[in-house]
């Protein structure tokens, strides 16, 4: 058997002749010593099935000819003490499907039988599983990757839902999708956030073990480059109108949005708008960059 080494092939055939060169071969000396004869190999006579079984032999010695430098191989590296790894068997992957319309799954234990086709039309490859499956008729609905390094949590889920177009997926592709990361401090109280009217907020950071970075804390958690403060609402989240760090304090402002219900008489407001209803909750999120 030929092997690929060294850019050439090994091991070397020392005669090409093949059994289609001698009979050609044969054809262009027939005419000069015996022009009487007709070499037919495609209805052989007598003597052209003798040339025939020559050739047969002969074709025969030059493989066991041309095999020599790969049993001289050997030999050399038997002397090395070198010998072939052990044998193993040949993995791989295979899919199960249901049938159609197939509502309940299907158990299938370790050792079921399946064949792949052998590349040379040859008998086919049986394999066994090694493990048991369950095929389920399940589909997958959305695909989410993490990747702790780089923080980040991609949706993937267009993809499976064939919303991309048909466009490939890398397998653990961690550039393509949304990124749902998010960081978010959220602070809540019953009353202390109930922020109904005009109010301003403050959040004083401390630090025991480094009480000198206090105001650097509160500058950087002030800055909206790096974090978002918002109130909540019946209509989503809301930005505060104004945010700033005085030494170690963030002071949240939020300005009127309406006026206040006063009631007549009867107990009635006489506020044509009502207030917009506002959650008890606040948070900080760290700005996506």
């Amino acid at each position: 058997m030929a092997n690929q080494i060294f850019g050439g092939e090994f091991p070397p055939r020392m005669v090409k002749a093949t059994r289609n060169d001698l009979i050609e071969k044969m054809k262009e000396m027939v005419p000069y010593y015996t022009p009487e004869w007709r070499f037919t190999p495609e209805d052989p006579d007598p003597g052209t099935a003798l040339f025939l079984l020559f050739a047969d032999m002969f074709i025969d010695n030059v493989d066991r000819f041309n095999r020599i430098p790969l049993k001289h191989r050997v030999e050399f590296l038997n002397l090395l003490n070198l010998s072939m790894l052990d044998a193993k068997p040949a993995r791989s992957y295979v899919t199960f499907f249901l049938s159609s319309g197939a509502g309940v799954g299907q158990y299938l234990p370790a050792g079921t039988q399946v064949a792949a086709l052998a590349e040379d039309g040859g008998e086919d490859i049986p394999f066994a599983t090694d493990s048991p499956l369950w095929v389920t008729p399940a589909q997958l609905v959305n695909l989410v990757v993490t990747q702790s390094a780089g923080d980040r949590i991609i949706d993937q889920s267009a993809f499976v839902r064939a919303e991309s177009g048909g466009a490939a997926l890398a397998l653990f592709d961690q550039v393509h999708g949304e990124n749902v990361q998010e960081h978010s401090l959220v602070l809540g109280h019953a009353d202390l956030l109930l922020l109904h009217s005009p109010a301003r907020v403050e959040i004083e950071l401390q630090d025991s073990t480094a009480r000198y970075r206090e105001s650097e804390y509160a500058a950087k958690l002030a800055n909206p480059a790096y974090v978002e403060w918002q109130y909540s609402t019946d209509d989503g989240w809301q930005a505060f109108d104004t945010v700033q760090a005085t030494g170690n304090r963030i002071l949240l402002e939020k300005k009127p949005i309406g006026h206040d219900h006063a009631a007549d008489g009867n107990g009635a407001g006489n506020s044509p708008d009502p207030l917009p209803r506002v959650g008890r909750t606040t948070r900080g999120t760290v700005s996506k960059r």
